[in-house]
């Protein structure tokens, strides 16, 4: 399928394809499989209408970040395929407003006029009719394809026999809307009540979009069990050091004339360290420094939202457990294993008075690690969380220091690695490890373990720490709740150079859109203690 499409479309594939362009054609080509299996079966030749009739449509749901080109392959590519090959016989294209509908079926018709590989595959006997006004539809190789914008009133909509065959839903909700929840309701009702009758058994529903805010319909949708769904972002694998990026951050926005060269100079001086482990969607059209670039200048809140899919204004089960704006920031420090915290001091009206610095020594504390493990790495697998937390076992209401933590997808030895290698360096006592069924993560550990220390002399080895299993049998959310009071207020410190994607992840939960590794690991801790 994607040869196909660097055929066909040329100049949209200077740049090779990413992750989400190839999850788009495998579902795409996934569908064309079975039909042509149908076909063979039924000994039926490949265009026979039996073949969409007798199938079972599908539902699923693309959430990608702004300038991924979701639009260009789904609503623009896959269409345009489809009538190359008849693989559907009425295709409707639903965008947020009508002008936005029309300006993606011009898009279609524009290369059907103009490109010359197109019109090998495609009849010359076909009908393009699109006004303002008035008609949005066009007709070829007997497909016809529609377009309308989000909210209208389209029901009991047909192309002779059939029914839309497939419903493309591409960001159908709008910026300066999906705030407000009367929109949210009318959206959401619009589609149960419109969209989703509008098919028949055998029609294919694709929604394609960007989270923008934890209310809107992707969200619900990516809620919902009969979708088939993926979330991607941007930057899918945060760098580690954040010092140095803290300080490319204070170059770039010094406010002074040529901030933007010094700090890439300041990056490119260090790009080894600043992107080690780092990962992105699409390399080639966007690089770490230009994400991050973005990141500062346009605001975390919109970054989060329109790159990675984490809207952070609300979440869709209420308010936020974990209030990270209460919690307190530390400063650790290595070489003399010290934590350092400014503290506001609110027992006093002196306003001379209100903060104080604090310094603690690491070996006054108790501290754990935490693991929630994932075996998984395709790009919706969840992350493995591994997250090293501390307190003064000596004080029955110590606040909890959250000191280091990494999300990770890898493979399970590697995970106990990381661990094991966070116990050694911060002198953990017990490493605690979720467990789910018969999987265990213990015998791993116990195996990094001896691979760790096998060549350390008997008078230099570390303190092994102890392997807990962690089982439970109610959900996270109902977990987080016993330490409510604790994750809504200042009792929890956090490292400022921790990566930011945790706090991301604590920040919305409990929302279903959003990964919740690194908040589950965080209530393991607490329930080590």
């Amino acid at each position: 399928m994607k040869q196909l499409a660097k055929y066909l479309f040329p100049d949209f594939c200077s740049l090779p394809f990413n992750s989400m362009h190839d999850y788009a054609f495998n579902l795409h080509n996934k569908n064309l499989l079975a039909a042509r299996q149908y076909a063979t079966d039924h000994n039926l030749p490949k265009d026979h209408p039996d073949i969409i009739a007798k199938r079972q449509g599908t539902r699923s749901l693309i959430i990608a970040p702004r300038g991924s080109a979701k639009s260009t392959i789904c609503t623009l590519m896959l269409p345009l395929i489809d009538i190359c090959l008849r693989q559907e016989a009425y295709i409707v294209i639903i965008s947020a407003t009508r002008k936005q509908a029309i300006a993606r079926l011009r898009a279609i018709a524009t290369q059907i006029k103009h490109n010359t590989q197109l019109r090998e595959l495609i009849s010359t006997k076909g009908k393009i009719n699109i006004t303002q006004d008035k008609a949005t539809e066009l007709e070829f190789n007997n497909i016809r394809i529609e377009a309308y914008g989000a909210g209208c009133e389209i029901r009991g909509i047909s192309n002779g026999r059939w029914r839309p065959t497939h419903i493309i839903l591409d960001d159908i909700e709008p910026t300066d809307k999906i705030t407000k929840p009367a929109f949210q309701n009318q959206i959401k009702n619009w589609y149960n009540s419109v969209i989703e009758p509008l098919g028949a058994t055998y029609t294919n529903i694709t929604v394609v979009g960007t989270l923008i805010h934890p209310r809107s319909l992707l969200a619900i949708i990516a809620h919902r069990p009969d979708y088939k769904k993926i979330i991607f972002s941007s930057i899918i694998q945060w760098s580690h050091n954040t010092q140095l990026w803290e300080q490319w951050k204070q170059i770039l926005m010094s406010e002074q004339p040529d901030a933007i060269e010094k700090a890439h100079k300041f990056y490119t001086d260090n790009k080894t360290q600043m992107t080690q482990d780092t990962k992105v969607l699409w390399p080639e059209n966007e690089t770490y420094e230009q994400l991050m670039i973005m990141r500062e200048i346009n605001g975390h809140k919109a970054f989060d939202a329109e790159k990675q899919n984490t809207p952070s204004v609300a979440t869709t089960q209420g308010e936020p457990i974990m209030t990270i704006d209460k919690w307190q920031k530390l400063t650790y420090q290595p070489q003399n294993q010290t934590i350092t915290i400014t503290q506001t001091n609110t027992d006093t009206d002196d306003p001379n008075q209100t903060t104080q610095t604090i310094n603690i020594p690491l070996k006054k504390l108790t501290v754990n690690v935490a693991i929630d493990p994932s075996g998984g790495r395709t790009p919706d697998a969840d992350d493995a969380a591994i997250i090293v937390g501390a307190y003064d076992h000596e004080i029955p209401n110590s606040p909890y220091y959250i000191l280091d933590g990494t999300l990770v997808r890898t493979k399970y030895s590697e995970q106990a690695k990381i661990a094991l290698q966070y116990a050694i360096q911060y002198g953990a006592t017990t490493i605690g490890h979720e467990q789910t069924g018969q999987f265990s993560l213990n015998e791993t550990l116990e195996t990094q373990w001896k691979t760790i220390t096998q060549n350390i002399p008997y008078n230099q080895q570390p303190t092994k720490p102890k392997f807990t299993p962690l089982t439970h049998n109610i959900g996270k959310t109902q977990r987080a709740t016993k330490f409510a009071a604790i994750l809504a207020s200042n009792h929890i410190a956090y490292n400022r150079d921790i990566i930011p994607e945790i706090l991301l992840q604590c920040e919305a939960f409990p929302n279903p859109t959003i990964k919740d590794d690194a908040p589950d690991a965080i209530i393991n801790l607490l329930e080590l203690r």
